[in-house]
């Protein structure tokens, strides 16, 4: 019987269990299939769930240093009306928008034990009734008695653990990049969202710039490398022609907005966590936030279990956690789709974006 703990993936989620296990006097073997840390991505929020983990590691301070939080939410017509807004800190809403290189490193910075083996892949995923043997792409074999697949959306543990687990892709683009040099926005304490027909845009400001993304209603067969993002969207004259104008394509990430969504995230004692087990479309930027809880219920779940019953803990695990998640990932399907209705459906959408009260979308953003 092994007491080792192998966490695949050391993103997000996979370093958050690896920290927290580390408050509990526990130390993971982690191992990241990416050579550095060169692609790390852009704008990333830290929701009040997530918040709620970065106290206890006690990072909040670090990642407000790093970060901005935002006191409203408007949402607003193509020509920048205001169709509506919601205020986020007298509603209860503190989140925290940073780069993912802030955040990724602020939890890294927590790991004093804890050796990542970069470059390294699992190949390989055998149970042995008391163990899992794991096969690594450097030729070792090692047994572990807990496995946590924490490696992304195209996560290789989940391929291995079930077939026909693949991502779905839901029938939109995103493109996502920092807010170019010169380009000033009306208020650096609010969130700016545009919905208009088949498109859309956000801004979320952080320290001394912003995330900014694009949407599109897009098939799957379309070359993202070509896309005219300039004629796309050319109707949202509010911010959007300047952004676009002034963007560099080469900082720039595109790909298709994606989910996972599956019945089971665990088989014997592996377990996936964070976007390999509910990668969700991010319309309402609950996926990093989501990650950490599930690190949070894992690390809390290895404390209280002797490790005899290790096995026990995927199962309680998905207990846990799974009908809460469900319940965001639909709801975070449901508003992208929102986002692209046409017209007339889009006048209808937003005379009900108008009535909704503030407290039904301050209670989805504070959700755990």
């Amino acid at each position: 019987m092994s007491s080792k703990i192998l966490i695949i993936g050391a993103g997000i989620t996979g370093l958050t269990l690896a920290a927290l296990l580390e408050r509990q006097g526990m130390v993971a073997e982690v191992v990241e299939k990416a050579e550095d840390w060169s692609q790390l991505g852009y704008g990333i929020t830290v929701m009040p769930a997530g918040l709620k983990i970065a106290r206890k590691l006690q990072l909040i301070q670090k990642l407000r240093d790093f970060g901005s939080s935002a006191n409203t939410f408007h949402f607003l017509s193509p020509s920048g009306d205001i169709i509506r807004e919601v205020k986020l800190k007298t509603g209860g809403v503190d989140s925290i928008t940073l780069s993912r290189n802030d955040l990724h490193s602020s939890i890294l910075e927590k790991l004093t034990s804890t050796v990542i083996r970069m470059g390294t892949q699992v190949i390989n995923i055998e149970e042995t009734g008391s163990a899992v043997q794991v096969t690594f792409s450097d030729g070792t074999t090692v047994e572990y008695g807990l496995v946590i697949g924490a490696d992304g959306l195209r996560s290789a543990t989940r391929g291995m653990l079930f077939s026909n687990s693949e991502y779905e892709v839901t029938g939109a683009a995103i493109w996502t990049f920092f807010l170019p040099p010169g380009i000033k926005l009306p208020d650096h304490k609010s969130v700016l969202q545009v919905w208009d027909k088949n498109e859309f845009m956000g801004v979320f400001p952080c320290k001394s710039s912003a995330a900014v993304t694009f949407s599109a209603v897009l098939g799957p067969d379309e070359d993202l490398a070509h896309f005219d993002l300039k004629k796309h969207f050319a109707n949202i004259s509010f911010l959007g022609k300047d952004i676009v104008k002034a963007m560099q394509t080469e900082n720039t990430y595109a790909g298709l907005v994606s989910q996972v969504s599956i019945r089971n995230w665990y088989k014997g004692r592996v377990l996936l966590a964070g976007d390999a087990a509910h990668a969700m479309v991010p319309a309402t930027g609950m996926g990093a936030s989501m990650g950490m809880v599930d690190a949070e219920t894992i690390a809390e779940l290895i404390r209280a279990t002797p490790i005899s019953e290790w096995s026990s803990i995927p199962k309680r695990y998905q207990k846990k956690r799974k009908f809460a998640v469900d319940t965001i990932q639909k709801e975070a399907y449901l508003v992208g789709r929102m986002m692209f209705l046409g017209s007339p459906a889009k006048e209808v959408r937003n005379e009900l974006i108008r009535l909704v009260p503030q407290f039904v979308v301050t209670h989805q953003l504070n959700l755990k």
